[in-house]
């Protein structure tokens, strides 16, 4: 037993010793030790699939997708529940042209399985260094051990560290297409846990059977087997050389692009925020003619690319020749006039619009 004296040499010696061992961990492993409370989130399976479905309304379209991704979820967490099966961590790759609704639905998905204040991994290609001579998936799950004197401490890449902190997560990777360029050491390790949910990492067990991997990206039809290229061809799609094995066992969701009357849809949502702000605030009724709007959504649709990324730089459009109406007529908030009825008025040849 240790007496009186030898306690207090023994935790003098620790309190001593302790600041020199927090501060010799790697940062990412002290940051998720101080603040394990606040960022251990689980995922729950408790949450229904109907939140999920309330979810994804906010994606516009896209019935197809919003259906797989909901069912392939409903059928691994059921799968999860038999004591029988050992499933694989649950790898959802959302593929298809930008702006379509995926990066919504990766975050629908987190907010639903881990909570609403939730926060998932996020990695994207610029999460590495293109120009290592390690490969993507040694840098992303890679280990290497470092020296602070006479202690020795294993420092784990920030996936890692809270792969082993916490695998009961949700891992988002963006422009997976990205890392294929490089090489194809990730698309490695996603097979060995959609197979066995766990990886080697430097000889030592990586579980992630309860980890679920949202991989995204601009990846054409013909890449994911899901069509050819010449249906989809446009210039934000990428032609990615995946394996079929690996196809074969991850779930892959096409996001297709919008319809003419989904985009006229969407461009009208963004609108009623600008014409409600002007009637409010500067008592300015803005019409819109179904024409203008028919030609914008018919302009959107022509791009091929940026999906309704492309309409923020429309609206920015219309405040602009707002702006310059408030300018030319002196109104400002502080006017004193009855609600004026205005018109805006596209061109098409300068792509600007009109006021009056």
């Amino acid at each position: 037993m240790m007496g009186v004296g030898g306690t207090i040499i023994f935790f003098t010696f620790c309190s001593a010793i302790l600041p020199v061992v927090m501060n010799a961990m790697p940062k990412g492993v002290r940051y998720l030790q101080e603040k394990s409370s606040a960022s251990y989130y689980r995922i729950n399976t408790k949450n229904s699939i109907d939140e999920l479905e309330i979810a994804l309304r906010t994606i516009k379209g896209q019935k197809n997708a919003k259906t797989q991704i909901m069912n392939t979820v409903a059928g691994w967490l059921e799968a999860k529940e038999n004591p029988d099966n050992k499933p694989g961590g649950l790898i959802i790759h959302l593929a298809g042209i930008s702006g379509t609704g995926k990066s919504i639905a990766a975050e629908a998905l987190t907010k639903v399985l881990l909570g609403e204040n939730s926060k998932s991994i996020k990695l994207s290609y610029r999460s590495i260094d293109s120009n290592s001579q390690k490969t993507v998936a040694e840098q992303l799950f890679g280990q290497t051990t470092e020296n602070f004197g006479q202690i020795k401490v294993d420092k784990n890449t920030p996936l890692t560290a809270q792969l082993k902190f916490n695998p009961n997560t949700i891992i988002e990777i963006h422009e997976f297409d990205k890392f294929m360029e490089k090489d194809d050491t990730l698309q490695a390790k996603l097979w060995d846990i959609a197979d066995n949910g766990q990886i080697d990492v430097n000889g030592q067990t990586l579980d992630c059977k309860d980890t679920i991997f949202i991989l995204t990206s601009n990846s054409s039809k013909e890449s994911v087997g899901m069509g050819t290229d010449t249906e989809d061809a446009t210039a934000s799609l990428e032609r990615v050389n995946y394996r079929q094995a690996f196809l074969n066992r991850i779930n892959t969701v096409y996001f297709e692009d919008f319809s003419l009357a989904e985009y006229n849809e969407i461009f009208e949502q963004k609108l009623q925020v600008v014409v409600d702000y002007y009637n409010k605030k500067f008592k300015l009724l803005l019409n819109v003619s179904a024409e203008t709007k028919n030609k914008i959504a018919q302009e959107l649709k022509s791009k091929k690319i940026g999906g309704a990324r492309n309409i923020r730089p429309i609206i920015d459009k219309i405040y602009v020749a707002l702006a310059k109406f408030k300018k030319d007529n002196g109104i400002t908030e502080s006017s004193k006039h009855k609600q004026l009825e205005i018109n805006l008025g596209y061109n098409e040849n300068d792509k600007n619009f009109v006021v009056n």
